[in-house]
Formats: C-alpha cells, structure tokens, sequence
C-alpha cells in the first residue's frame, strides 16, 4: 500500500547485486544424514529403485528426506534434493513421495503439492560448482533428476535450471 516502506538489512559489498539464501548452510547435510539413519523411509528405494541413482550419486548429491506435517497432523513424506554452492546449501528441492490419486480432482490437488522448495533459497545451477575453466564441455538438463541420471552413467559435468521446464 501507499507510504509503507520494507527495509533491508545492509548487504555487505561483496554481496551487492546477487541474491543471498538464508537456507541453513548445513541443511544438506542434516536432511543426508536422515535419509541414512530413518529406517523404512520411502526417499531411498525412490532414488535407488525408480531413479536408478547409485550410493555414489546419492552420497555426492547428499540427497535426502524430509517428513511435512499439515495443520491436521498427517505427515507427508518429500525427497529432499539440495543445490549447494561452495559447499554450502542454498536451497532444497522437495520431491512428494505420496503416489498419484487416480481420482482427477484429487490428482489436481496432489499436483500442487508434488513439488515444493525451502523457504528463502536462491535459484542457481544444480551442481553448478562442477562449471570451472577445466572444463570444456557441460550438459545443460531440465531438471534435477536428469542431471543426477547422467552424473550416475559417468557424465559428471551436467547441471540443470531450478524451475525445469514447461
């Protein structure tokens, strides 16, 4: 509304002009750590099973799980996926692991919450730290998964966008 002003805190000068996650740095890690240590967690015959990822890529990605409760406690449980920059977490993909109603209003609804992402990431590059002068080729993929695929078949200079594509 007119003549309300937000204020921001100062950026430091080194940081003027590019978009600063307030994720947990350290959130990878906590949600890799509770994909290995849940017993019967749905996210890891998801990665290995239907994604066909290795250990490797799942302990390189430090790829995760995370259960979401709603307002009436029902848990839903996410696959989580990090994107990291210089080894920290600036924000995290969360993929639902609740299978598809068949019913077409329900399956509206479950499509809205199929994807979600942490509140106060920045959209960069997955596995955008692999971009170096070393390397002379990159495989640009749509989403995540496709950048995971090719990671697990030995091509391990892909990235992909945050959003996919539509």
């Amino acid at each position: 509304s007119k003549g309300q002003h937000k204020t921001r805190k100062a950026v430091p000068k080194e940081l003027e002009g590019k978009e600063v996650s307030s994720v947990d740095k350290t959130l990878a890690d906590k949600l890799h750590l509770k994909l290995r240590k849940t017993k019967g967690n749905e996210s890891v015959p998801y990665f290995r099973n239907e994604r066909g990822f290795s250990s490797a890529c799942i302990k390189h990605f430090k790829l995760g799980h995370r259960v979401f409760k709603n307002g009436g406690g029902d848990q839903y449980p996410y696959a989580a996926i990090p994107y990291i920059q210089n080894d920290e977490t600036v924000d995290v993909k969360y993929r639902t692991l609740i299978k598809p109603p068949a019913d077409e209003a329900e399956f509206k609804k479950w499509k809205k919450f199929k994807w979600r992402r942490e509140g106060g990431g920045i959209s960069a590059l997955f596995n955008g730290d692999i971009i170096t002068e070393e390397v002379d080729t990159i495989f640009i993929t749509e989403a995540e998964m496709d950048c995971m695929s090719l990671w697990t078949q030995g091509y391990h200079n892909a990235v992909s966008v945050t959003v996919g594509a539509k």
